[in-house]
């Protein structure tokens, strides 16, 4: 794969853990607690930037 193009993909997998972090720190924000409703969002948060990751770690 062309370096920089490969240097894009690294790039987007940090992001991504990035901004899964925040959701979860964001989620503590208000309360310091995750209610049901938030739980629900960060744990799809994770699984589809879980299956995002993957998919980009397959491109190299």
């Amino acid at each position: 794969m062309n370096p920089y193009m490969q240097q894009q993909v690294e790039n987007m997998i940090d992001q991504v853990e990035m901004f899964v972090e925040g959701c979860h720190k964001a989620a503590l924000k208000d309360d310091g607690t995750k209610d049901i409703t938030e739980q629900y969002t960060i744990a799809e948060i994770d699984r589809l930037s879980q299956d995002f990751i993957k998919g980009l770690k397959k491109i190299y």
